[in-house]
């Protein structure tokens, strides 16, 4: 995905997100919205690898520390664990699994 997408997309749910709070909507326009929302929060989750560049050389960082602690002997698995936490798509898709499992996403 290019960042000209990426950042059309989260501008849009940012406008889809403040028209949500408009209470003369009726249900039909508010379901269509959050749907449409949905989708969008799913395009902007969708790459493995961060945007921004401060989150990437963290993630770069990580690696780093995680090779080094393979030549040292250290503690690699802790660094590796941290990774997922910088993934867009990984923690999207455990919020997801997550909302399914608390019942706050569609099954």
């Amino acid at each position: 995905m290019k960042r000209e997408t990426h950042e059309v997309a989260e501008k849009t749910l940012d406008e889809i997100t403040e028209s949500l709070k408009d209470e003369t909507l009726t249900e039909e326009e508010r379901q269509e919205m959050e749907k449409h929302a949905a989708r969008l929060a799913g395009v902007i989750l969708s790459p493995w690898i961060p945007f921004g560049w401060s989150r990437r050389l963290i993630m770069a960082g990580i690696v780093a520390l995680a090779l080094y602690g393979l030549t040292v002997g250290g503690q690699v698995l802790i660094w590796l664990a941290l990774l997922p936490f910088f993934s867009p798509r990984i923690m999207g898709e455990a919020s997801f699994f997550l909302g399914k499992l608390f019942g706050k996403a569609p099954r």
